[in-house]
């Protein structure tokens, strides 16, 4: 999968504006509007963003909500963490315009166990990392009649116990 420079620096701008992560939900809307002008293809970067897993959607009614997913911790919570290093590979397919439903969806140890999960689901070679975007790889998917989908793969932190996800809102 190529990406566009463009498309780097739109998910780039909607991380910057929703961060630092506070768990206050956004408007989509509010985003397009932030972002008018710089480009027609807001829309298609925050549906990328929640399929790659950078983004959750909150709720939906006209305009769709969305907040950071925050899957690492804070400086403060680094403690939780049995040993920072510890993650895990998380390999998935996703509709492209999906938000957020996934299926095949694994959790795996090793970087190339988790590439062999997709390549036998979705017969995907290679994966190519999401530009602006940190420990997140995907392919493209889909053919003529079906649905486009991404193969995604992320690397997660493994938390040993419950933690604020949101400590510097409070």
């Amino acid at each position: 999968m190529d990406f566009e420079t463009e498309q780097a620096t739109r998910y780039q701008r909607i991380i910057d504006l929703l961060s630092p992560p506070d768990g206050t939900p956004t408007s989509t809307a509010k985003l397009e509007g932030e972002l008018e002008g710089e480009s027609d293809d807001i829309h298609e970067a925050i549906t990328d963003l929640i399929a790659f897993g950078e983004l959750e959607l909150v709720n939906s009614s006209q305009h769709g909500r969305v907040r950071l997913h925050q899957p690492t911790p804070s400086t403060k919570a680094q403690a939780t963490l049995t040993d920072p290093t510890e993650y895990v590979w998380h390999a998935y397919i996703t509709e492209r315009d999906g938000l957020g439903r996934t299926r095949a969806r694994r959790l795996f140890k090793d970087r190339e166990v988790a590439e062999e999960h997709l390549k036998q689901i979705v017969n995907v070679e290679t994966l190519t990392p999401v530009p602006g975007i940190k420990k997140v790889w995907c392919a493209s998917l889909g053919s003529k009649g079906y649905t486009p989908e991404y193969a995604v793969l992320r690397r997660e932190p493994v938390f040993q116990q419950a933690d604020d996800p949101y400590p510097e809102s409070r």
